[in-house]
């Protein structure tokens, strides 16, 4: 996961968008390195359990959003995310 980090050269100013933060272990390496982190899940109970897991552990502001990304349209009207290349972590869906 730091590595992972640390490849992506991210700046204390990025607002990165996570697709299918799962249960969170990259969000939380995600979460000192930038201004706001962005989850996007689609299951329920993950998308609820993250705010609390990522609460107390790390710095950072996240901020979850319940919903398919292949659906997503718009993201709440705050300083848009940069979109960027992304690494595939870990493969739970088909």
């Amino acid at each position: 996961m730091r590595r992972i980090v640390r490849a992506a050269a991210l700046s204390s100013d990025d607002v990165v968008v996570e697709v299918g933060p799962g249960l969170g272990s990259l969000t939380l390496g995600l979460l000192p390195n930038v201004r706001r982190v962005v989850a996007v899940e689609v299951d329920p109970v993950l998308a609820s359990a993250l705010p609390e897991t990522a609460r107390g552990r790390v710095e950072g502001e996240l901020e979850v959003v319940h919903a398919d990304a292949l659906r997503v349209t718009s993201l709440p009207a705050r300083r848009r995310p940069r979109w960027s290349r992304t690494c595939r972590t870990n493969v739970a869906v088909p």
